[in-house]
């Protein structure tokens, strides 16, 4: 296949069409999710808010990196500290219009 470190211009041609082929097969992907409404309400509202999840999660991240790289808190006790973090989900999630599943 190499020869002087050059590709064969045909099998370049076949690899370059290849790839293109198959990134029009990917661009075509579609997915749909159904759920039986009124039954798995809260199923559909987890999938419905999975993106509020995710930020949820990334601004606990970045409040937890806050507190440890710039020691901006009054925790005295871990469980002070872990206490900090409850109150922190909630009031994201009361900002986000999430809530935790049933169960």
């Amino acid at each position: 296949m190499y020869k002087n470190n050059k590709i064969d211009p045909d099998k370049w041609d076949k690899i370059v069409q290849r790839m293109k082929d198959k990134e029009k097969r990917n661009s075509n992907m579609k997915a749909k999710l159904e759920f039986n409404l009124p039954e798995d309400e809260e199923q559909f509202n987890i999938a419905a808010k999975a993106m509020d999840w995710a930020l949820i999660v990334w601004d606990m991240d970045q409040q937890c990196r806050d507190w440890i790289k710039y020691d901006n808190h009054e925790f005295k006790t871990v469980e002070e500290a872990l206490q900090g973090v409850r109150d922190m989900v909630y009031q994201i999630m009361e900002e986000k219009g999430v809530q935790l599943p049933n169960g």
